[in-house]
Formats: structure tokens, C-alpha cells, sequence
């Protein structure tokens, strides 16, 4: 049940991304889940609920309509939860069972910048990933061109076969290190992703704090 919460968005948007988590923090995530998934009250708390909602102003919506959502100034969703009250003893049983544990600290904790900055070290490890295995391939390839050129020829390969190792190899590592740019951007303070704006100018009006997990 557990891994099924903490799975749901995706690896970038689990909980325990910097390291196994004490089951006293862990048990606060996992109510904090099942209430936005399971219980029938959150919905009374959507920011857009059914009076406002125009899926037009949705970019996740099938309905979307650019045009219309940029000369209205709308931007709107189905997921996002608006001025939940939550009370203070829940909130400090909650920071006392998760003081000792860690989490990420991109954009100051912000759900959403850290998310992306996971997406990015995923991707760069991955990439990092081939490159070893494409290192590997090209490693066998000069074993077999130097028997080639000792005058074995059943071990030599054709020049196509050649390309087809090599050109990949350098598409990798011009990845992998395109990759590493965008993690050292976000570490010295300067990411490509925007933070997510809780509360916006349009039909919903008011202010406050947003809560939610938007779907993918």
C-alpha cells in the first residue's frame, strides 16, 4: 500500500528520495495521501471546484484552449487543494517526527523545483548509465580491430558497424554532460524550471496557500 502512495507520481515525486525515512515521519506522508486520494472532504477544498473550473484555462485538459486561457489570463486545474485548515498540533506532532529526517532542499523544499531537479539526475544517471555500457562496447571493438589489424580478419567488423558503435557512443556523452550543466544550474541557484505560482490572478480570486499534487 505504502509503495503504491509513494509510487503514484512518479520516482521524482516520492517522499523518500533522500534516503529511507522513520517510520514516525513516514506514517504523516502516508495520511497526507490517503486524504488528497481517498477522502471525499478534500474535494470540498479544490481551488477550482465545479463553479469556477473552465477547462479551457486547463493545460492538462483535452478542452485547453491556449488562445483563450492567455487573453483571459487564466490558468486553472482539477487537482490542486486551496485553505485546508489544518491544526497547529497536527502541523508540530508532524515537523517533530520529521526533524531528524532529510529532504530535498532545492527552492527551499518547494514540492514541484525539486521534482524537476530529480527529473534532471535521473535522466543524467541513466545517461551516465549507457555511457559505461556504450565505454564497455567500444572497449570490445578495439580488441577486435587490433586482432584485425594483427592479420585476423574473421574478427574485423565493417565500417557500418563501426559507425553504428561510435555515433551513439558521442550522442551519450554529449547528453550525460549536458545533463551535469543543468544539475550544476540548479545547485548554484539558477534553475531552468520555474516554481509553481499557489495562487494567480483569475476567476478563483483570494489568497492563501495551495496544496495538491498535480497529475501527470
Amino acid at each position: 500500500m505504502v509503495s503504491m502512495l509513494t509510487d503514484a507520481y512518479g520516482p521524482e515525486f516520492r517522499w523518500d528520495r533522500c534516503g529511507p525515512m522513520s517510520q514516525e515521519c513516514e506514517r504523516f506522508f502516508v495520511q497526507e495521501s490517503c486524504l488528497y486520494e481517498c477522502d471525499p472532504n478534500a474535494g470540498l477544498y479544490r481551488k477550482y471546484n465545479s463553479s469556477v473550473y473552465d477547462p479551457r484555462c486547463d493545460d492538462g485538459a483535452t478542452q485547453y484552449d491556449a488562445a483563450y486561457s492567455k487573453a483571459n489570463n487564466c490558468s486553472m486545474n482539477t487537482w490542486e487543494m486551496h485553505r485546508m485548515p489544518i491544526k497547529a498540533s497536527y502541523c508540530d506532532a508532524w515537523y517533530t517526527a520529521c526533524r531528524k529526517d532529510h529532504f530535498c532542499a532545492s527552492a527551499e523544499g518547494d514540492y514541484f523545483s525539486c521534482a524537476a531537479e530529480y527529473k534532471v539526475l535521473d535522466k543524467a544517471a541513466a545517461l551516465k548509465d549507457q555511457l559505461n555500457s556504450t565505454m564497455i562496447e567500444m572497449a570490445k571493438l578495439q580488441d577486435i580491430v587490433a586482432k584485425s589489424n594483427n592479420g585476423e580478419p574473421e574478427g574485423g567488423l565493417s565500417t557500418g558497424a563501426i559507425v553504428g558503435i561510435v555515433v551513439p557512443s558521442l550522442v551519450a556523452i554529449a547528453g550525460f554532460f549536458f545533463s551535469c550543466c543543468l544539475i550544476r544550474r540548479e545547485k548554484m541557484g539558477k534553475p531552468l524550471f520555474d516554481q509553481l505560482n499557489d495562487d494567480r490572478d483569475g476567476p478563483s480570486g483570494g489568497a492563501g496557500q495551495s496544496y495538491g499534487v498535480r497529475q501527470a
